[in-house]
């Protein structure tokens, strides 16, 4: 029992330590030099309530420059703006990405289709597979000519730094 509790012990103190170091990565003012320019940004200042939305333009050592997009703010054009913000003044900054689409619905569909062919192969051979094998096609057939429209990509927001 204690050579278990000793090998527990050190995995749970190793996943600990990982996880403390993946907390101080987002300290780090290195990352935001690691991104590429025009990537979607959100800024939150010290001292500020909101975040301003931006396009990242260039990051140093004590400076993020990044450009607001020409937006239409209740109707009244609001021209870009170059915004500059001093690291000392930074509190957050998020990257605004694209989330993953899975397609959970397409592989559930293309299951359901293989279990219904080969249900009806095995059940009632040569005629069933024609059978069932023909109404998946038609199905598909259908799908691939008419698809759903395309949704707009849902955004992810991910914290690339965030001031001690």
């Amino acid at each position: 029992m204690g050579r278990v509790a000793g090998w527990t012990l050190a995995i749970l103190l190793g996943t600990g330590c990982g996880a403390a170091n993946a907390r101080d990565r987002q300290h780090r003012w290195d990352a935001l030099q690691g991104l590429a320019p025009g990537t979607r940004l959100e800024v939150q200042t010290v001292g500020q309530a909101g975040l301003d939305a931006c396009r990242l333009i260039a990051v140093d050592d004590a400076v993020l420059t990044c450009q607001r997009d020409a937006l239409s703010n209740w109707g009244r054009y609001r021209p870009a703006t170059r915004m500059a913000f001093p690291r000392s003044a930074v509190r957050d900054v998020w990257a605004v990405e694209p989330e993953h689409e899975h397609h959970f619905g397409r592989w559930i569909r293309i299951g359901i289709e293989t279990g219904l062919f080969l249900t009806a192969c095995v059940g009632d051979g040569v005629i069933g597979g024609l059978l069932i094998g023909g109404i998946v096609l038609a199905v598909e057939s259908g799908i691939a000519k008419n698809p759903l429209p395309p949704r707009p990509p849902r955004l992810h927001r991910r914290l690339i730094f965030h001031a001690p």
